[in-house]
């Protein structure tokens, strides 16, 4: 009976109707691709085939609407027992949209090949039949009525008037708009038109006219007709879904072969489609509802920025792995991996299991693809995304219009910040990170970037310089209103993590470094090692920070290498500020104990020498201020040298002719601040001058005044002094790495420094430098006085002190400074004494209470 066929028939549409429109999607998919792929290879087919276009658009959206109106549409439950869900779910409907997106674009991009196609198509076949079916109807339409006469008049003359040669005039509106009036006399009831068969061939040549007529100067119409989807928009919670489906879609390497899975491109590409889709929403709105227009444009545009949000997080998730491999097969190759691998053979020959000798780089080979699968899937997913996002047009949305490449630009500039950031960052315990790490995953970056630069057409280069430079650019000010060398040297250095940009956080690091490098503080265990060109913990220290894996000469490299000179010029501001606190420190240490320096300065070769050191008050902070002075201007030594070292590499012709430059105009300057400029290129070069360093200068300049000039010039006897401090019973020798335990080594660098930059300028030039060798040899020889008293008293008063190896100061300050010989010296402190310093030092006796070892023990 009727009902149990309609039973039947509703059991047959549910089972069938959804696998029935997944056959047609998947066929269209197919045509459609091919229609693509033909047309981007040869335009000129576009015109011909324009009708089967039309027909592929609207099927494909027919298609489209069907899937999202009955995508997870509940149905009855005694029909719904025999849907098939999988026939509504459909993991390829994103290459749908795009095909149909794709499709319109390049139809929009030679529509003009159409209008001239149809023009000479109208004005030959089509005028042709007209002309021969136009005598043949217009007896039969006399009774029509004068309009109609006019109208079939000039049917003709409309379709002649048509140029190829300017397919952008033609405007046949009025054209079919005529013809349909005549349209709707023939058929009215009143007339007998239609029942001549000279008149029904006319009507039927002039429906295709009339039709092919739009396609000469309404393509866009036809495409918004047939091709846009802003129906679609009301299923936008679908459609975001299928949106992630084809954003996070990862496309794995086909297990038959490299290449074959290279023709599987997976559906992630068609992404834009999507953010399309909601620009063309605004259709929907009645030109008659105005109070809508609002609510749903700033509706969709919300939804394009959620989608490239979207888009931005899914990039984002895609570089951590692919810069990770590129990071580790980097270092998988690099030469000190040969020592891994070689000492991994002997032990695997030593346990007598299977020994792997595998190259470095062999995974790259074709026959071992399997070791970097996870790098090549990311990289081909990377490469998808980038790819379409590089062609994206820019999207008008509403009143806004939205950039896919310039947003993705933004955030990948912005990933870079983040990426350089984090590797400038240090953990929990500290400040940054350490500079070699950081470099190399630095290094990674820009392998990724310089990737990503084949897919997305943007400057790369410039946009990681820009980021780094950034990171290098300090603050002026830190959050609590002050610069970052005014906080309390106490503080821990993970403090200074919070607010400022990585150059603030690195200086302050250093800052609170070279100042707690002092008795007493916890970073006494340092020390500064000359001939290892670092700062070291040394032998038996108390726990102090890790200051090798940042003041090592090889971290210093990386760290220039990361932020540049203009990076290297803020460290150094920031212990040049240090610099300039302890000078005004010692200021007021020399002028509370002017008299008692002048009292030394008159005595210190009588049998009084003594009384007026022990009248001097705060010597012991004296010479610590001198101590961090020297901490400070030995780590900017290093920072110079390493700077050199990477400007050197890196614009080496610039480096030599500065240097160049600056020796041959020094002799010619009677005032050393003629040479400033120079010197401050100089020295963002790495290159230092024995006599011009501008900077130290500016930063002292207020201290040293030149009402100030006398006292300074007892500065040389306050240091001869402080060999008296009671610091010097606590510190010991260690001669294998030539350093005293407690830094007192690196005050000949403050001896040198301050000397010659408390001169006026006038007083230094390279010919004439009397006055800083006066200064030298007055230090020289009241040291030397000082001590030879005190060696006489070895065993007695001073039996504490490492006289021997307090000898040797003499020595190291010889060498540090530039006027001076060994010659000099032994007008002193003879040759004997120096040498028996050195041999008792060796032999570990440093006091006179001290057991000397064997010759045998200490040389072995």
């Amino acid at each position: 009976n009727l009902k149990n066929l309609f039973k039947e028939e509703a059991k047959e549409a549910t089972l069938l109707c959804g696998r029935a429109h997944a056959e047609r999607r998947s066929y269209l998919r197919g045509e459609m691709a091919n229609l693509v792929a033909l047309f981007s290879d040869t335009p000129g087919l576009i015109a011909p085939k324009f009708p089967m276009v039309l027909t592929a658009l609207a099927m494909a959206k027919a298609e489209l609407l069907w899937y999202f109106a009955h995508k997870t549409t509940h149905t009855t439950k005694a029909v719904g027992k025999f849907l098939r869900e999988d026939d509504y779910d459909d993991p390829y409907i994103s290459s749908l949209i795009g095909l149909q997106n794709s499709l319109t674009t390049l139809i929009r991009e030679y529509k003009g090949y159409v209008s001239v196609y149809y023009i000479e198509y109208l004005q030959g076949a089509h005028r042709t039949r007209l002309a021969s079916l136009l005598p043949a109807a217009l007896p039969h339409l006399g009774n029509e009525g004068n309009a109609v006469a006019d109208v079939l008049q000039n049917l003709l003359p409309g379709i002649d008037g048509l140029s190829p040669a300017d397919p952008d005039s033609a405007d046949l509106i009025g054209y079919r708009l005529d013809w349909a009036r005549c349209v709707g006399v023939f058929t009215s009831l009143q007339s007998s038109a239609c029942a001549k068969p000279e008149v029904v061939a006319l009507l039927e040549a002039m429906d295709v006219i009339v039709l092919q007529s739009r396609f000469v100067d309404d393509v866009e119409g036809l495409l918004v007709e047939y091709g846009e989807l802003p129906e679609i928009w009301w299923f936008k919670d679908k459609l975001t879904f299928e949106f992630e489906r084809a954003l996070n879609d990862a496309v794995d390497l086909n297990k038959s072969g490299y290449f074959n899975a290279f023709r599987a491109d997976g559906v992630a590409h068609h992404v834009v489609p999507y953010m399309r889709l909601a620009s063309v929403a605004m259709d929907n709105i009645s030109a008659y509802c105005p109070e809508e227009q609002k609510p749903l444009g700033d509706a969709s545009s919300r939804y394009v920025f959620d989608l490239m949000n979207a888009v931005a997080r899914r990039i984002r998730d895609l570089m951590d792995p692919f810069c990770g491999h590129i990071q580790y097969y980097t270092e998988w190759v690099q030469p000190v991996q040969a020592a891994n691998r070689q000492q991994m053979i002997l032990e695997a020959k030593a346990n007598n299991t299977e020994v792997n000798k595998a190259l470095p780089g062999a995974e790259s080979h074709a026959v071992n693809l399997a070791y970097i699968k996870d790098h090549m899937v990311c990289a081909r997913n990377l490469n998808r995304l980038l790819s379409v996002l590089n062609h994206a047009p820019r999207l008008v949305v509403n009143d806004r219009v939205f950039a896919p490449k310039e947003f993705v630009r933004r955030e990948l500039q912005k990933y870079a910040t983040d990426c350089i950031a984090s590797s400038l960052s240090g953990g929990a315990d500290e400040a940054f990170g350490q500079p070699s790490t950081a470099l190399r995953r630095i290094q990674a970056l820009f392998a990724a970037y310089q990737h990503i630069s084949g897919h997305l057409r943007i400057d790369t280069a410039q946009l990681l310089r820009k980021c780094l430079f950034e990171q290098a650019l300090g603050s002026q000010k830190t959050p609590n209103g002050t610069t970052g060398a005014g906080r309390d040297p106490g503080a821990s250095p993970t403090g200074s993590s919070s607010g400022g940009s990585a150059i603030d956080r690195i200086a302050a690091w250093y800052v609170e470094l070279v100042t707690t490098i002092v008795p007493g503080k916890q970073n006494s265990g340092i020390c500064f090692i000359e001939m290892g060109r670092k700062f070291s913990k040394v032998l038996n220290a108390p726990p102090a920070w890790d200051a090798e894996r940042f003041c090592g000469f090889k971290e210093l490299e990386a760290l220039c290498t990361l932020v540049g000179p203009h990076g290297v010029r803020i460290i150094e501001g920031k212990l040049l500020e240090v610099v300039a606190s302890k000078v005004e420190a010692i200021k007021g240490f020399m002028t509370t104990n002017l008299k008692s320096l002048e009292l030394f300065r008159a005595n210190y070769h009588r049998a009084q020498w003594a009384d007026s050191v022990t009248k001097m008050k705060g010597l012991e902070q004296f010479m610590i201020n001198s101590i961090i002075i020297g901490n400070a201007l030995c780590l900017r030594r290093l920072l110079h040298d390493a700077l050199a070292k990477v400007q050197q590499a890196s614009i080496p012709f610039i480096c030599e002719t500065v240097k160049l430059a600056r020796e041959s105009v020094l002799d010619a300057f009677d005032d050393i601040t003629d040479v400033v400029p120079l010197d401050r290129m100089a020295q963002d070069c790495g290159l230092e001058s024995a006599l011009s360093d501008a900077r130290l200068r500016e930063a002292i300049q207020r201290v040293t005044s030149a009402s100030d000039a006398a006292m300074w010039t007892f500065l040389p006897y306050a240091w001869a002094a402080t060999l008296l401090c009671p610091q010097w019973t606590q510190t010991r020798f260690i001669p294998e790495l030539d350093v005293f335990t407690l830094n007192e080594h690196v005050m000949a660098v403050t001896i040198r420094k301050l000397v010659v930059c408390v001169q006026p300028p006038r007083a230094l030039s390279a010919s004439t430098s009397t006055a800083v060798q006066d200064a030298f040899r007055s230090y020289m020889k009241v040291s030397s006085w000082v001590l030879l008293r005190m060696k006489m008293m070895d065993s007695t008063t001073f039996a504490a002190f490492p006289l021997r190896a307090m000898t040797l100061l003499l020595e190291k300050f010889v060498e540090e400074c530039p006027f001076l010989k060994r010659s000099m010296l032994e007008k002193f402190m003879p040759y004997a004494i120096l040498h028996n310093a050195y041999m008792d030092v060796s032999l570990r006796k440093q006091r006179a209470g001290d057991q000397a070892i064997s010759y045998q023990q200490a040389f072995g």
